[in-house]
Formats: C-alpha cells, structure tokens, sequence
C-alpha cells in the first residue's frame, strides 16, 4: 500500500466531486495522472470533435488497467447514445481488435457489446481480421504441451474464448474464413472453446457446417451441446 493513500484518496475525492468542463476533461486525459485520467474519463459526457474520440480510443490500450477499462466503459456508453459516428474509423477498428482480447474480461465485453453498431464496412474488416488472428492463436495454443496447463497456454485459451465470442456476436454468414476457424476449434480439448464453436454454429446455422453441428450434437460436455440448443 503507497505511504500516501491518505493523500490519493483525499486527491480521487476531490476529482470526483468537481465539476470540469469539456475541454478541462481532455487536458486531463493529455497530461494527467493514471488516477486523474480514470476519473475524468468517466466524467466525459460526450465527444465533439474526430480528435477528442482519437484521445480516448488511444487510451484503450498500452495503459494502466483502470485507465484502459475506464476508455472501454465510456466508449461502450458514448457508442449507444448518440455518438457512434465517431467511432468507425480505421484507428477505432485497430484498437477495438487488442481491446477484445485485453487481459480484463471486463474490457472485452464493453467491447464486444458495441461491435454491432460498427458501420457495415468496418465491420467486415474487423471481421476479416479477428478470423486471421483467430487463427494464429488457435495455432499457438495447439503447438503448446495442454497438459502441462502452464501460463502461457491458459493465456492463449482465454484469448482464443474472448476471439470466438466476439465472432458469435457480429457474425451473420458463412465465408471460408469462418470455416477455417470452426474446423480449428470444434474438436478443441478445452471444453469452453468448443461452447464458443458451437455458439457460432447456431448463429450461422449454414449448410456447409452441418457436419460440425451434427458432431458437436454429440459433444460429451452439457455446455457444448446446450450452446447449439
């Protein structure tokens, strides 16, 4: 615990208190403390400018954890209400991508939830990566020793969970790229990938997949078979 915990917590107080204006907030955001930032970023109560959506999405990755979770909740809230115009830009599409598969699942999930009101054609770009990156982590995983469950395949699995479940919620139809993945991770040994696998299936519910669903139909775990229910 810092020696200065009185002085922090005096300082937090003080910040979520006061009142700042629009353009006192994003000086915070340019120059503050990890504390300040996280505060006032929840303060912003809208974006007015391309600019000011940049700053925040630049926060939403490479920063302090409660600054990174703070940028997500806030984009989350901006995007639903009246502000998702500025949000559909090549930058957001490259920071939503690492923000789906940030170590906090609290992050992915702010995420996650506003990916659908991306703009068609970022959309499909996204999509386009996530399937390429899905892949390379898919591969990963495979070439790690899965009994041995050491750090770093857990971290691989948790990455390739939050992948497939960011697919599940914006995917709409079959493409070769989503056959890849669903041939990668239908038999995977981690019964939660298969869940997400069988998740998709659902969604997708495409002729060409039909092999996959009547195999996962007979899955040995509950999950995976309640997931295509």
């Amino acid at each position: 615990m810092p020696d200065n915990i009185k002085e922090l917590t005096k300082r937090a107080c003080e910040l979520c208190e006061k009142n700042f204006s629009y353009d006192e907030l994003f000086e915070i955001l340019k120059n503050g403390t990890d504390d300040e930032k996280q505060i006032c970023i929840l303060k912003i109560p809208s974006i007015n400018s391309q600019q000011d959506a940049d700053l925040l999405l630049f926060h939403l990755t490479n920063q302090h954890g409660t600054v990174r979770e703070a940028a997500a909740e806030k984009i989350n809230e901006l995007m639903k209400n009246g502000c998702a115009n500025f949000f559909q830009t090549d930058f957001a599409r490259e920071k939503f991508l690492p923000a789906i598969n940030d170590v906090n699942p609290n992050i992915c999930r702010f995420i996650i939830e506003i990916l659908p009101l991306m703009k068609e054609h970022q959309k499909k770009k996204f999509l386009d990566e996530l399937y390429d990156w899905t892949l390379k982590v898919s591969d990963e995983a495979k070439k790690l020793n899965v009994r041995n469950r050491s750090h770093v395949y857990t971290k691989k699995i948790f990455n390739l969970y939050w992948c497939l479940e960011t697919i599940s919620a914006i995917v709409e139809k079959p493409s070769d790229k989503l056959g890849k993945v669903i041939e990668e991770t239908f038999d995977s040994e981690e019964y939660t990938i298969r869940e997400k696998t069988a998740k998709i299936l659902k969604k997708v519910n495409a002729k060409q997949y039909a092999d996959f669903f009547k195999i996962m139909q007979n899955d040995e775990n509950f999950y995976v078979k309640l997931a295509l229910t």
